[in-house]
């Protein structure tokens, strides 16, 4: 199988908006403890296990099937600037000036950093 459900408990704080600006883009990351696990030992027999296979992939990765990497929240309904929008955007493109417009919206759109924290048990 090449997908499956890692036991764990969630131990993600609650999420704080900063809300000093309109407009803010939220970049989401995971954190798993693996301390009190035995995924890491599984995983290594099964990539020994299969070392043979001439089609065997031992790369991995772990994620919530509910986490956006990103996205942009508008803490103010209806404080989205005109130069926000999908036509501005397809114009910049249309003008070969996209980098420009991503560079400008960059600079006036806060940031912040959400981590998603899980301590995972055996398997």
């Amino acid at each position: 199988s090449t997908s499956g459900v890692i036991p764990s408990t969630d131990c993600t704080p609650s999420f704080v908006p900063q809300t000093q600006a309109r407009q803010t883009q939220i970049d989401t990351s995971l954190d798993l403890d693996f301390s009190r696990s035995n995924y890491y030992d599984r995983y290594s027999y099964w990539c020994f296990f299969h070392r043979y296979d001439l089609h065997q992939d031992c790369t991995r990765s772990e994620s919530l099937p509910s986490q956006a990497t990103s996205c942009l929240a508008v803490w103010l309904p209806g404080s989205t600037p005109c130069w926000m929008s999908h036509a501005s955007y397809w114009l910049a493109n249309i003008f070969l000036m996209s980098f420009f417009y991503r560079w400008f919206l960059q600079a006036r759109v806060g940031r912040q950093q959400y981590t998603y924290s899980k301590v995972c048990y055996d398997l």
